[in-house]
């Protein structure tokens, strides 16, 4: 049967090719050489060119449907008389073909006829469509293409119809006429019948002609500026999704810079912007405290930590193969990006990268930025870590721990301060020289101060490890200490040096200026103390907290009072009372004029540091507050009552009760996005958003001392040892 590929129209050779039979029993005499099946649209030119009709000209949704090349475009080309045919067969070697007696109304009924089938040539350059299009009654015909003669070569694909095939071919013109005027709902029924009609194959063929053409790509069809504005009400999971569908899609959605930085900005990312120019390296002096440092100051430093993640990761696990086609793309490239190097400001959206399978890489780091971000997020949640577990100090209580990408530095009751890698845990220093147990310590950059119960403050070189500097003064333990370093309030810096604040159970705070280690001579408590400034009376029982900003100074006493200090004039400016009980715990709101201090009777107030005095009391808790934690937007606290609350700074409403721990809670540590707790039995991890517990990062353990975390590491004191935790930056298969 005649593949359904052609429009066909059918002439006689005296009329004409260009004009339509008057009804089908327009046939073709017996002496006719040749039968042309074509079909030529009534309504449309035929000197028109193919370029010139398109999908919205004439409504066919299959115009420019490709055909197949197993669906070639066959004619009729020739009938002859039968003598003719037998002189041909005895004259050249073919194959036998089918023959059929056929007859006509006019013509002598005992010659027979002979039908050569012939595919469309595919090397003729005056045919009126491709070598593979799908013809469509929306195409003109040329039909002067057909009366070339046919070269012997091609004799052999000759084929005799018989009479029933013939008669319906010269029919098929009118029939497709028909069915060109009728209107669209007859078409349907029309439709309908011939599938009904028809074999499994062909309704194959027919889904898969008309599937693809009925798809539209509305994103890549949008213009550039329309498809961004789409996309920017997607979800970060929405967009990588969406940017699985299509290299289009993809470079779409890498190249648009407000998009990923939209949502940095939703999900409180911290970052410095890598374009603006002011993001240079700062200073020594402004340069905030390495576990407070979430992201590089620059392009290349982001990269480079990216790098650097990445290599350590491989050293434990494999990426995942779809995570990586998910943010990377397909030819899942590992070499480093160059956002500088050769970038435009805006994407080749149809550049020759989609057609030979290559992608761009974005023009902006903001999708790199967020997509680290969020795989530490989802690691962290997974528990996708490398645990190292290592003897701390065995026997004893640590009671202060800070680290950073380096090291790890731990006081404990033994009297001495242990300096660990942070990647291997090996120890490479232990610091001796205090006489009683170390309850204080903060550095920054390569100087320590501690304190301890033998009353001295110490400064130590972090990379000698020794001791450069011994502040004497107080006459009973040093409980608690903050380094102070100087920070841009209202226009200019506060304090204007470094200094060192410390607090004393003999109910004093003394202040110190911070020695310059590469500049200042050691001093060993002998002689005038060119490095002390005051001494701050106010309590009068032991200072028990300390937190500062600028300088303003809030310290917390066994007194009950909380007193707010001009710490570098050394001034009183408020002693605010209110507490029945010791006050254990505060922290400073500096953008909000606030502080908060959590006492044994149970309560947590917010203070107004401007006028001095209580503006809430924050209930709930059953039993002594002994830690608080303050973000921007959260502030935590921890009791002895097992349970954590988590409170609104701005109207101080309790948003969470973390409720879990079997015993008091010892220590916590918290950000914006979630609470790291410690107590007798382990150390969990919460939403804080949702204050749902999400999992334990350690378990079966009598005691966790002190804990800390930054981006990708925690670090926890377990009662003899210490555990760190290195979450990784690329997503991988979890251990079994």
């Amino acid at each position: 049967m005649l593949p359904p590929t052609h429009a066909m129209h059918s002439t006689p050779s005296s009329a004409p090719s260009h004009q339509l039979p008057n009804n089908s029993s327009a046939l073709p005499t017996p002496t006719s050489t040749a039968v042309r099946i074509l079909v030529e649209p009534s309504n449309i030119a035929p000197h028109l060119d193919r370029t010139t009709i398109g999908h919205h000209d004439t409504g066919y949704p299959l115009t420019n449907a490709v055909t197949p090349p197993s669906l070639r475009p066959y004619r009729i080309f020739s009938t002859r008389a039968a003598n003719e045919v037998d002189k041909d067969y005895t004259a050249s070697k073919r194959r036998p073909s089918l023959s059929s007696n056929s007859a006509s109304s006019s013509s002598n009924a005992t010659l027979k006829k002979r039908a050569r089938l012939e595919t469309f040539p595919l090397d003729r350059s005056e045919a009126y469509i491709d070598k593979y299009a799908m013809p469509s009654p929306s195409y003109p015909v040329n039909p002067d293409v057909y009366d070339s003669a046919v070269p012997e070569e091609e004799e052999d694909n000759d084929i005799e119809l018989d009479q029933g095939i013939t008669e319906t071919l010269r029919r098929l013109p009118n029939m497709v006429h028909a069915y060109d005027t009728l209107p669209p709902d007859m078409k349907s029924y029309v439709l309908f019948q011939l599938l009904k009609r028809s074999s499994t194959n062909t309704l194959q063929f027919v889904n898969s002609v008309i599937v693809p053409a009925l798809k539209r790509d509305f994103l890549a069809s949008l213009p550039l500026e329309l498809a961004l504005h789409v996309i920017s009400y997607l979800d970060a999971q929405s967009l990588c999704r969406a940017a699985c569908v299509s290299h289009k899609w993809r470079s779409i959605i890498d190249s648009d810079m407000a998009t990923w930085k939209h949502l940095l900005d939703k999900d409180r990312i911290e970052y410095k912007d890598p374009w603006q120019d002011q993001y240079v390296e700062e200073d020594d002096d402004n340069e905030q405290d390495d576990t407070d440092a979430t992201t590089s100051t620059s392009t290349e430093s982001i990269l480079a930590q990216s790098d650097m993640d990445m290599a350590e990761d491989e050293e434990f696990a494999e990426p995942h193969v779809q995570w990586r086609q998910a943010w990377y793309g397909a030819d899942l490239s590992n070499s480093p990006i160059n956002y500088n190097a050769g970038s435009s400001s805006s994407m080749d959206i149809d550049g020759d990268s989609f057609k030979k399978g290559k992608l761009k890489v974005p023009n902006h780091p903001y999708k790199d930025i967020y997509r680290r971000h969020y795989t530490l997020r989802q690691n962290w949640q997974s528990g996708r870590a490398k645990r190292i577990s290592f003897e701390g100090h065995p026997g004893h209580v640590v009671t202060c721990l800070q680290f950073d990408d380096e090291k790890i530095i731990s006081g404990a009751d033994d009297c001495l301060i242990n300096i660990y890698d942070t990647a291997t845990g090996q120890r490479y220093h232990s610091l001796q020289g205090h006489e009683g147990g170390v309850w204080a310590l903060q550095y920054h950059r390569n100087t320590l101060v501690s304190g301890s119960t033998d009353r001295t403050v110490r400064v130590w070189d972090i990379r000698q490890g020794v001791c450069t500097h011994v502040f004497l003064g107080h006459t009973s333990t040093v409980r608690c200490l903050q380094i102070i370093m100087p920070t841009l309030v209202k226009g200019k810096m506060e304090p204007s040096v470094p200094l060192i604040v410390t607090g004393s159970r003999d109910s004093t705070l003394r202040v110190w200026r911070l020695p310059n280690l590469d500049r200042d001579e050691t001093f060993h408590g002998v002689g005038v103390n060119p490095w002390y400034m005051h001494t701050l009376t106010g309590h009068n029982h032991s200072v028990r907290a300390l937190a500062a900003h600028g300088n303003r100074l809030v310290s917390g006493s066994y007194d009950r009072a909380v007193c707010v200090w001009d710490v570098e004039e050394g001034l009183l400016l408020h002693r605010m009372e209110g507490h029945s009980q010791k006050v254990y715990a505060v922290v400073i709101d500096p953008e909000r004029q606030r502080c908060m201090s959590g006492s044994m009777d149970s309560t947590v107030r917010i203070w107004d540091m401007e006028h001095g005095h209580c503006l809430k009391v924050l209930e709930g808790h059953s039993i002594l507050v002994g830690l608080l934690g303050l973000t921007p937007n959260y502030l935590v606290s921890a009791a002895a009552d097992a349970s954590l609350r988590v409170w609104s700074p701005d109207n101080g409403g309790c948003q969470h009760v973390l409720s879990g721990h079997r015993g008091a809670i010892t220590c916590f540590q918290h950000n914006d996005e979630k609470v790291i707790s410690g107590s007798e039995g382990g150390l969990k991890m919460w939403d804080i958003k949702t204050g749902r517990h999400i999992r334990d990062l350690i378990t079966g353990v009598s005691g966790v001392w002190r804990v800390a975390f930054d981006r990708r590491r925690c670090v926890a004191a377990v009662h003899r040892y210490i555990h760190i935790l290195t979450i990784y930056t690329l997503c991988v298969e979890q251990d079994e």
